[in-house]
């Protein structure tokens, strides 16, 4: 019995049981190596044209249910209410880990149009040494999708979880702009 909890002390503090994510933590630069505009064109983005704003980012894959039903509206009600704001940013990820025949480029211009999202769409499809994974996978420290995250604009991570409702959505971009 003590070396069983013994055991479990060490897990706990090498943070075996940590939830995924990396709230709090400062914001990896993003190696997502295709863009679309919010046209459907191709584009770079580099996360440092976005410093100083709050950046709201919706990982997806084009065949989950869940984003299309759940995540993508949320993330249209936070737009709609800060899309006129400079200082608060969109983006979608694709970020694929499987099935990438379905969750191809061409998907990303189909999604912007489902959802009526005119922002930067991005295709992450991760690397050779990254093995299947994305690279905003690997770097947000997440497994699943669909996925938020917020980045304030001090470039930390404000929120980086499953799902975020819209109003709670609201809510985080609101007390990080309070300062302004």
């Amino acid at each position: 019995m003590i070396m069983l909890g013994l055991i479990g002390a060490v897990c706990t503090v090498y943070g075996q049981d940590k939830e995924p994510g990396i709230k709090g933590m400062n914001a990896p630069q993003w190696h997502v190596e295709k863009w679309i505009d919010g046209e459907g064109n191709p584009m770079e983005i580099d996360r440092t044209q976005y410093n100083g704003r709050v950046v709201y980012i919706l990982c997806f894959q084009y065949g989950n249910p869940k984003c299309h039903e759940k995540s993508f509206p949320a993330m249209k009600e936070v737009y709609a209410a800060y899309k006129d704001n400079p200082n608060v940013k969109f983006l979608a990820i694709q970020t694929v880990l499987d099935r990438h025949e379905f969750n191809s480029m061409d998907k990303l211009v189909k999604t912007q149009n489902k959802h009526d999202l005119h922002i930067p769409f991005g295709h992450d499809i991760g690397g050779k040494h990254t093995k299947g994974k994305p690279f905003t996978m690997l770097d947000y420290k997440f497994n699943e999708v669909p996925w938020v995250i917020i980045i304030s604009k001090d470039e930390n991570v404000l929120f980086n979880g499953r799902y975020i409702s819209g109003e709670d959505g609201k809510l985080v971009i609101k007390k990080e702009l309070r300062g302004w």
